[in-house]
């Protein structure tokens, strides 16, 4: 399945079950999550799984979804993901993370939101809590001027924390930020490069 024959509705079930990947959604949750009736949900997860971009799995009489992380799914999740980010986060906030994406010179990280953004628990004092996964420990500098620069032009307090591939997969099996970002984030850069990561 390629993009421009997915629906509204099939980007919506994709970018909640990405938004949320340790969660199991039944059909059902699904419906009442992006307000779609439950019939052209049933309908759209079945194609999903269908086009194998969807897990979909039979347990105790319901239906539990969730995406299906393979690499050639990579590319189509990331832009999902993203589009996902830029409704979600206020405008000043998506324009602030722009700004650190224009100043870095290297494309070749990830960029994510976690924490109270991500969580959609944020208020007006909170920081803007994001997470660069980088190849190496060369890019840190870069990164840490161009964070520093968008938050003052914009007037924000954004926290970075800054680990590399590396890093990031070793603490998936452990309670860390790594895994903290992993169950809940929102994708601002790279998100190609992170659901190969995880796939």
């Amino acid at each position: 399945m390629y993009l421009h024959t997915l629906s509204l509705t099939a980007e919506n079930v994709l970018a909640l079950l990405l938004n949320n990947l340790e969660k199991a959604y039944s059909i059902r949750e699904i419906a009442q999550a992006v307000g779609q009736d439950y019939k052209i949900v049933f309908t759209t997860v079945h194609g999903l799984a269908k086009a194998r971009l969807v897990d979909l799995k039979r347990v105790s009489n319901i239906n539990q979804c969730k995406p299906y992380l393979a690499k050639e799914n990579a590319a189509l999740f990331g832009f999902i993901s993203k589009r996902f980010a830029a409704r979600r986060l206020s405008k000043t906030v998506w324009n602030a993370l722009q700004d650190t994406i224009m100043s870095i010179k290297n494309p070749f990280y990830v960029f994510l939101v976690f924490g109270s953004y991500a969580k959609v628990t944020a208020r007006a004092s909170s920081d803007v809590d994001v997470l660069f996964i980088i190849a190496d420990r060369n890019q840190e500098d870069e990164i840490s001027a161009a964070v520093r620069k968008a938050a003052t032009l914009n007037n924000l307090k954004i926290s970075p924390v800054i680990l590399t591939q590396d890093e990031f997969t070793k603490g998936l099996g452990e309670e860390s930020i790594a895994r903290e970002t992993y169950k809940k984030h929102l994708i601002i850069n790279g998100g190609e490069i992170f659901y190969t990561l995880i796939s």
